[in-house]
């Protein structure tokens, strides 16, 4: 059987040109998918890389954070304890020196009310031939004295006054002593009381301080 020469070809290229138009819309169809799917991961790479690189950042970030915080927390800690003994230390020193001035001015009212008692017995062993001027000048000097001690320790609130016993009477405060030093200045001055009874008030008094 012969064919004709055009028949056989023609009928390849017939053929050949459909199937080259799907194989070049095919290869165009894949290449399009395949850029799709390359972008895709690429932009998810990129997305993993800019998340990555973020939480490194951050990683990096706290560990800066932890680095300074410990330090800090160290420093606040130790000033804190360092002004709480400097609080304390200074309490210290002001209770003491507190107590140091209230004793000083305890231990002259002692000392004025000796002189006071010295110069009151004084006054009152002596005879009626001799002038008295000089020495009842000397006494209210002393009493000027024991009067400016009583105020001072008057003026610090700080001050426990310790309850004496004085003969049957029990003084509570500075203003008892004070109201009883004046009574007994006075039975001083009038006389109503012996050189004894006077030693005996002062040594009181001093005995209980």
């Amino acid at each position: 059987m012969v064919f004709p020469r055009n028949t056989i070809s023609s009928a390849p290229d017939a053929i050949s040109e459909p199937m080259v138009s799907k194989l070049r819309l095919r290869s165009r169809s894949d290449i399009k998918d395949t850029e799709s799917i390359s972008g895709y991961f690429s932009d998810r790479t990129d997305v993993s890389l800019s998340d990555l690189k973020h939480y490194s950042v951050q990683k990096d970030y706290a560990k800066i954070l932890l680095l300074i915080a410990f330090p800090l927390l160290t420093i606040v800690v130790l000033s804190c304890v360092t002004a709480i003994r400097t609080i304390q230390m200074v309490n210290i020193a002001e209770k003491t020196r507190n107590a140091i001035e209230i004793n000083s001015l305890t231990s002259s009212l002692v000392a004025r009310l000796q002189v006071e008692r010295g110069l009151s017995t004084g006054l009152l062993g002596s005879s009626g031939n001799t002038s008295l001027e000089p020495q009842i000048k000397k006494l209210d000097n002393a009493r000027n004295l024991t009067d400016g001690n009583l105020t001072l320790l008057k003026e610090r609130s700080d001050f426990q006054f310790p309850e004496i016993v004085v003969g049957n009477e029990t003084i509570r405060s500075l203003h008892e002593l004070t109201e009883k030093i004046i009574g007994h200045r006075k039975g001083v001055d009038n006389r109503s009381v012996t050189p004894e009874d006077n030693v005996n008030f002062t040594h009181q008094l001093m005995l209980e301080s």
